[in-house]
């Protein structure tokens, strides 16, 4: 703006009219003055690029023309997607490790609750067998004290018989082995630890089992006929937790023969190698049975037929089973009784003529 004029494109054509016919009346043009409109310094981008000149340098208030927009706002748009595309998936990504730590951590303490659990069973297990076992017990102290007193005589007597009294002291070292073995067998079922896998043999878990539990099916009157395959392959599991599966099952045969004539109280435990790679182990008793209404409903928690069971031991007998990559089902006899059977994979193929021959057991 000069002298209150705005010097814009009509008004410059107008000064231009008005200077042509001043002149064609005859001023001279010299004489006309000129009013000059104000300009803006304008520069090139690409030359001021070109002589490497800052933009700093420039006179204030010059206009750049031709100048290459930047990348934020050429690609703008695409950069403010991808961010946000990156931070969401960021915030996705730090949420799938916040649930998998949370999912860890209730799984340990699954597996921690799922030890305290089978535990407890196995306590409760072992309580049942408390004064058998104490009998068993009572039996090698009694033999160790008679022997001791024997020995005693021996000794006051004017001659010693050292044949007698080395028998005596023999018989106070074997009544203490097997006083000793018995409170060991205890110890080590009621020992709280986590789980140990080792190669195994089934019939040396059965045997161990029956030894445990030799003087409960006396009391009960229950005869037990053991069916081993022999040259059974190894299995890859854990001792004690498989003794506990194993006895669970003889003691619920016991309970259920508790109404059945003595001289009927019969039970058959057997191992046998498949083709399918997996050894059985089978416990059949000629008890009341698996009711229709039961069926596999009896593997459930807080199912049972005892009045003062807890209807834990099937189902954790599963949960450790399956823990060892098996199964575990019960039938109903086409006679009296039922039959458990649990199945593990072997560690290895059976080597022979592909089926395992039998060996009968005595009749406890």
């Amino acid at each position: 703006m000069v002298g209150g004029e705005v010097f814009s494109d009509e008004g410059l054509g107008q000064r231009a009219a008005q200077l042509a016919v001043r002149i064609l009346k005859g001023e001279r043009a010299r004489d006309i003055p000129v009013e000059v409109a104000p300009t803006t310094p304008t520069f090139d981008w690409r030359q001021v690029q070109r002589w490497g000149i800052e933009e700093d340098l420039l006179p204030p208030g010059s206009t750049i023309m031709f100048r290459e927009p930047s990348v934020w706002q050429r690609y703008r748009w695409y950069i403010a997607t991808a961010s946000g595309i990156g931070a969401l998936q960021a915030m996705l990504i730090l949420a799938l490790l916040i649930q998998r730590a949370s999912r860890k951590r209730a799984e340990e303490k699954a597996r921690v609750q799922q030890r305290e659990l089978t535990h407890l069973s196995r306590v409760v297990t072992l309580g049942e067998l408390t004064g058998t076992l104490a009998h068993e017990v009572v039996q090698p102290l009694s033999a160790i004290l008679v022997n001791a007193h024997a020995a005693r005589r021996l000794l006051d007597r004017d001659t010693l018989d050292r044949e007698e009294l080395q028998g005596a002291l023999d018989d106070i070292v074997q009544a203490d082995e097997r006083a000793t073995e018995v409170l060991g067998r205890v110890a080590l079922a009621l020992k709280k630890k986590n789980s140990v896998r080792e190669e195994l043999n089934l019939n040396d878990v059965v045997g161990e089992t029956l030894k445990l539990s030799a003087t409960t099916l006396k009391a009960r009157s229950v005869s037990v006929t053991t069916f081993l395959a022999q040259d059974l392959p190894g299995i890859h599991g854990d001792r004690i937790e498989l003794q506990q599966v194993l006895l669970n099952l003889i003691l619920n045969a016991c309970d259920a023969m508790g109404e059945v004539p003595a001289a009927r109280r019969r039970l058959a435990i057997k191992t046998e190698y498949g083709a399918d790679d997996m050894i059985r182990v089978s416990v059949t008793d000629l008890g009341k049975g698996i009711s229709k209404e039961l069926g596999d409903k009896i593997f459930n928690s807080f199912t049972t037929t005892k009045p003062n069971g807890l209807g834990l031991g099937l189902t954790i007998s599963r949960t450790i089973i399956v823990a060892h990559r098996g199964q575990i089902w019960g039938e109903r006899n086409d006679g009296d009784g039922a039959t458990f059977t649990f199945c593990i994979p072997a560690m290895h193929s059976h080597i022979g003529n592909g089926r395992p021959k039998v060996a009968v057991g005595d009749t406890a």
